[in-house]
């Protein structure tokens, strides 16, 4: 993972914890100034156990540490850093899921070293998309579960993400709700 996701992931804990409270997990954790360089890919066990610890700090689950940082990561990303790409990446959901591989090749064109996902949009039916998610990374699933979750409210749009047991449970539904409360 890169130093993006640290800062994402210090911002939305600052913001659950308090400042002091994140403090003080940063320390624990043995956290420096050296652990959120944007353009720099770290171990995934270093960002991982970031993560475990963040969950326990909310005693909640990985899995819903993963989901709740996936919804927080778009917000992040389209309010910062990466608004510009975004912006880019699509006007749409549909579209923007159909280039998530290749604003994803622009992250690997800058930091060759950074393993980034694949996603494939599988199947457009206008009021639901299928889409797959492909990483070497295992466990990750509930995250992709909350960034497209993320981008649903990115997009205003209304509806639901359902993880599928295709593809290993890496196949997911987005059931789009256009027009209902």
């Amino acid at each position: 993972m890169y130093g993006l996701f640290h800062r994402a992931i210090r911002e939305m804990m600052a913001n659950r914890l308090g400042s002091a409270g994140w403090a003080e997990l940063e320390r624990g954790l043995g956290l420096g100034a050296a652990d959120y360089i944007t353009a720099r890919v770290y171990a995934d066990d270093q960002t991982i156990g970031i993560c475990s610890a963040c969950a326990d700090a909310l005693g909640q689950p990985l899995p819903d540490f993963f989901f709740d940082f996936g919804v927080y990561w778009v917000e992040f990303a389209a309010s910062g850093p990466y608004r510009g790409v975004m912006q880019s990446t699509g006007t749409t959901l549909a579209e923007m899921l159909a280039n998530l591989d290749r604003m994803h090749n622009t992250i690997r064109q800058a930091m060759p070293q950074a393993q980034t996902p694949l996603f494939a949009l599988v199947e457009d039916r206008g009021d639901s998309l299928i889409i797959d998610y492909r990483s070497p990374r295992e466990g990750l699933e509930p995250l992709v579960s909350g960034l497209l979750t993320g981008l649903l409210d990115y997009f205003g749009e209304q509806g639901s993400v359902t993880r599928l047991q295709e593809h290993d449970g890496r196949r997911f539904h987005i059931q789009l709700g256009r027009g209902q409360a």
